[in-house]
């Protein structure tokens, strides 16, 4: 993989979108230890600038690619030429393409109904496995109670 470019003090892999998929199918299919992948735009970069957590967690990312237009921009005026955006949306979608009845998938995230019906058409279109979903929505007092 070519080495990452900084971009306002987050490293950026330079990959394409088709890269950044063999990454995480590759990821997937080794069994090993989860890792975090990084659709990065700017919205992140000026929230991360307040968010010790979040800039933390951004920079022990497994993988960064640049999901907005603004870090490409950004990247080049800094003297970077990034090969183009990964969308998040796009990246699982080409994944989940290409992986197919061999992925088994949790959806996590979005409103209530919005994962299941994601994870459903998933399985409809591509023959994805799974796993379960559940919105992205969390009271810890509830949650507790749940569990």
């Amino acid at each position: 993989m070519p080495p990452a470019v900084s971009v306002l003090g987050h490293d950026v892999d330079s990959i394409t979108l088709s890269e950044a998929a063999d990454w995480l199918l590759a990821r997937c299919a080794a069994g090993g230890p989860p890792g975090l992948l990084v659709t990065l735009n700017p919205e992140i970069i000026v929230q991360a600038r307040t968010d010790a957590a979040l800039d933390g967690a951004l920079k022990a990312a497994a993988l960064t690619v640049a999901d907005g237009i603004g870090v490409v921009w950004a990247a080049r005026r800094a003297g970077h030429v990034l090969p183009g955006r990964v969308p998040g949306v796009d990246l699982v979608g080409h994944a989940l393409e290409r992986g197919g009845s061999g992925l088994r998938v949790f959806f996590l995230g979005a409103k209530p109904g919005v994962a299941e019906r994601a994870a459903a058409a998933a399985h409809a279109r591509w023959g994805t496995d799974i796993a379960g979903s559940r919105h992205g929505y969390f009271d810890r007092r509830a949650d507790a109670a749940e569990a």
